[in-house]
């Protein structure tokens, strides 16, 4: 293995994980971003005497006799969340999230999502450029690290807590396909770099997230999957990788029941085909594209927009009752 990264300062509250490619340098922590949302105040026009007032409950349950006429009691809604109630879902203001695969694509995405809902957030990748522009365009911090270097991964949380807190959400969207040969040809090693990065880096910083998540009485953990670990997908030979991929479920479920007691949820999003620097080549080819069409129920191509709001949905209070699920975000393809 490579040597650890090491972290250096650079410019003001800036943080570099250095040694591997990776992430950039720590850019000044996140400032308090703008609101989610506009709260409407429409409390005032929903002053009725079955109105609800504006709380942290999303709802109101009341109980009611069952309709079978015995003792049990059932579950109701009073009324709808008001605006408020609803933007209060999505604000991730005062949280530190980390966001791996940060330098383009889905985890820019993540990324620039997270801190328009308020989140300061640590964006890591290999490509040192490309993470100092974006931490500089969300007031971010940026961490290089190459994340195949098991070794160096033990200095990026420690990093991300000195620069802006410590974390509150990990989204661990990096990943990667070693090799194209079949499965009856494809290398030792490249198996190996597969499982490394896509399935053993998210465990050690799911790991190392944790104390940090405990002592705050919550967390949340979303690990970006793939299709190809729920089904196959004829054509493209990913034997390691689609078994990656379906590790991260299963790690998902573990880590969920493990971790429940302290309010720390851990899902994953299983994203199918989206256009994006990867992908660009297949959607512009007029056989890739009409594969892509066939197979594809919604009538339009993906785009990384897509994927993110299932992400951000499980990173904050909307999803805080779910746990251990792997979201299917796939335009259909695997519902045929």
């Amino acid at each position: 293995m490579s040597a650890p990264n090491t972290h250096q300062p650079t410019t003001r509250g800036q943080h570099v994980a250095d040694n591997t490619p990776g992430p950039r340098p720590a850019s000044a922590p996140a400032a308090s971003m703008s609101d989610a949302a506009t709260h409407a105040s429409a409390t005032a026009a929903r002053a009725s005497a079955t109105a609800i007032p504006t709380s942290d409950a999303a709802l109101r349950a009341s109980t009611t006799p069952h309709p079978t006429g015995d003792t049990a009691a059932r579950t109701t809604t009073s009324a709808a969340p008001t605006s408020d109630t609803a933007a209060r879902m999505f604000d991730l203001h005062d949280r530190v999230a980390i966001v791996t695969g940060a330098s383009s694509g889905l985890g820019a995405e993540v990324a620039r999502a997270l801190s328009d809902l308020g989140a300061r957030v640590a964006v890591v990748a290999r490509r040192h450029d490309r993470l100092t522009d974006l931490a500089k365009q969300i007031d971010g911090t940026a961490i290089t690290c190459d994340l195949s270097d098991l070794e160096g991964i033990g200095q990026l949380v420690p990093a991300v807590a000195d620069a802006l807190g410590p974390p509150e959400i990990l989204i661990n969207a990096a990943g990667n396909r070693f090799g194209t040969e079949r499965a009856e040809d494809e290398p030792l090693t490249d198996v190996r770099r597969t499982m490394e990065l896509n399935l053993i880096a998210p465990l050690l910083l799911a790991q190392q997230v944790f104390p940090y998540m405990r002592a705050a009485g919550r967390g949340s953990i979303v690990n970006v999957s793939s299709i190809s670990g729920r089904v196959g997908v004829p054509g493209i030979p990913q034997a390691s990788y689609a078994a990656s991929k379906a590790g991260l479920s299963g790690l998902t479920a573990e880590l969920a029941v493990q971790w429940a007691r302290h309010s720390i949820r851990v899902n994953t999003v299983a994203p199918g085909f989206f256009r994006s620097e990867i992908t660009d080549s297949l959607y512009d080819s007029e056989r890739g594209a009409e594969y892509l069409r066939r197979n594809t129920p919604l009538p339009r191509q993906a785009v990384a927009g897509d994927i993110a709001g299932a992400i951000v949905w499980l990173a904050g209070d909307a999803a805080a009752y779910v746990t251990g699920q792997t979201i299917v975000v796939d335009g259909g393809w695997t519902a045929r």
